[in-house]
């Protein structure tokens, strides 16, 4: 998709030398993803603590007693 942009030349300055990259296409290309990826951060914590009923899920692993009689060992 082509498109034109007014967009400000420190802004872009500024994007260049934050992203190392020198195309302006590719850091606008780069902004929108880290755009959609934010967004995305922001909805999946919203959904946090929405299941009041849910269950802690345990992390990391089980001892080896308690794996095997997870398993019915």
């Amino acid at each position: 998709m082509r498109a034109t942009l007014i967009l400000s030349d420190d802004l872009v300055a500024d994007a260049r030398e934050a992203s190392g990259l020198d195309r302006i296409s590719d850091v606008v290309r780069e902004g929108l993803r880290a755009l959609i990826a934010r967004e995305a951060r922001v909805e999946l914590a919203a959904l946090g603590g929405s299941d009041p009923g849910a269950k802690v899920v345990p992390r990391g692993r089980l001892p080896p007693s308690a794996a095997a009689r997870s398993r019915g060992r």
